[in-house]
């Protein structure tokens, strides 16, 4: 499949909004999140994975070899395990053999697209996929009642169907239907869902735990959470897909959103405490600023040959 200067529109914007997000997650300390950042935060967990979740599915070539879908979860797999051994000896944790049962921070994104994608493959050869889609949304809202998240499993399980769903988006051509939306009314879909966020954060109530998907149910109204997760990120998803401009600015870098997405929580981490220390402005505004200059250093980083061999420890012809 040919690149999409939409498509890698929306990944430069999602790639971002992961940085804005985790350093606003990341702040603190001296400095408490004011509420514009604690909403934006939020409206920024309510979509940012679960789209891109959807471009990975809508881009898994089904169509492929059993050999070559092999040959590249096994790429996918060494990524997550050079980066998950780096993580763990920033940690010290390298000696503790249980600690690689739990990808670090940003990591069981990786391990979840190797599950994802062996499902998908093999399943979408014996059965339709609105089935499979059905299917994955029992596994995602009876996967909280296990309790638990070894290997990511509560994550893999629970963002399964937007994986799905991204490949039914892309074998009925759905993406070219949604783009003909107009953008007002995907503006409106978006705009109760903030109006929603804004009086949790009025009356003091947290709801970003709700967009995580991490964590197996404490009670049976869990479940209701999590389908009602699933159908509002999804809406959310799909209008914001709609509402991103088709740019050749963006699109430049939506080729670079995966070494962002392994380096920038180092620095997301570490600056955050960092400039919470010294006291420095929380404002919204500095927050994006700050975002925007470990973006752009993240993709200097990616340039070097030793970045490009971790991100791609082995590669298979």
């Amino acid at each position: 499949m040919c690149r999409s200067t939409k498509l890698d529109s929306v990944k430069t914007l999602l790639i971002f909004c992961v940085v804005l997000g985790h350093l606003l997650q990341n702040r603190g300390g001296g400095n408490v999140l004011n509420d514009i950042n604690m909403i934006v935060k939020t409206f920024i967990f309510s979509f940012h994975m679960p789209l891109f979740v959807i471009i990975s599915g809508y881009f898994c070539n089904i169509s492929c070899s059993t050999s070559n879908m092999i040959k590249r979860v096994t790429e996918i797999f060494a990524t997550f395990l050079a980066f998950q051994i780096i993580r763990l000896c920033i940690s010290g944790n390298i000696s503790n053999l249980s600690s690689f049962l739990y990808p670090q921070y940003t990591l069981w994104y990786l391990l979840c697209l190797v599950y994802w994608r062996i499902f998908y493959y093999f399943t979408s050869k014996k059965i339709s996929l609105s089935l499979i889609i059905s299917i994955s949304i029992i596994i995602s809202l009876c996967s909280g009642f296990i309790n638990t998240n070894i290997l990511s499993f509560q994550r893999a399980c629970s963002f399964l169907p937007f994986f799905v769903i991204g490949g039914y988006l892309r074998s009925n051509g759905l993406l070219k239907k949604i783009d003909e939306l107009k953008t007002n009314l995907c503006i409106i879909g978006v705009f109760p869902f903030i109006v929603y966020i804004i009086l949790n954060n009025y009356f003091d109530v947290s709801i970003q735990a709700l967009f995580n998907g991490n964590k197996s149910y404490s009670t049976s109204f869990d479940l209701i959470n999590r389908l009602i997760w699933l159908i509002s990120s999804l809406v959310i998803s799909l209008c914001i897909y709609k509402i991103t401009p088709d740019n050749k600015i963006l699109a430049k870098y939506g080729g670079c959103t995966l070494v962002v997405y392994l380096f920038h929580s180092f620095f997301t981490q570490s600056i955050g405490k960092l400039i919470d220390a010294h006291y420095l402005p929380n404002d919204i505004f500095s927050n994006v600023a700050i975002s925007l200059l470990i973006f752009i250093f993240c993709i200097m980083i990616g340039k070097f040959k030793l970045a490009q061999r971790l991100i791609n420890p082995i590669k298979i012809k």
